[in-house]
């Protein structure tokens, strides 16, 4: 669920019993600090992860590792990735 911050206290309550006998499987995005915005409740039954912005040299390796996978993107004549190309991707 994205935005889950948004749910009111009564929605996010509603999921709880669902949640807790395995019924639903959770996954919610917030852009908000989850232990001050989502239910206490629902937060105790979750595995909270933080994710973090790539930066350009973590694009690269990306990129460069994707061309050395003979499954990777670059297997396709059509697709190819400009060090122009991944600047602006990371911006």
């Amino acid at each position: 669920m994205d935005e889950v911050h948004r749910f009111n206290k009564a929605q996010q309550d509603a999921l709880l019993p669902w949640v807790e006998n395995g019924t639903v499987i959770f996954i919610g995005a917030t852009t908000e600090n989850p232990y001050f915005e989502v239910n206490k409740a629902l937060v105790s039954r979750s595995r909270i992860f933080q994710l973090h912005r790539l930066t350009e040299d973590d694009l690269r390796a990306v990129a460069a590792g994707a061309g050395r996978s003979g499954a990777g993107l670059w297997r396709w004549a059509c697709c190819s990735m400009t060090t122009r190309s991944i600047t602006w991707s990371a911006w």
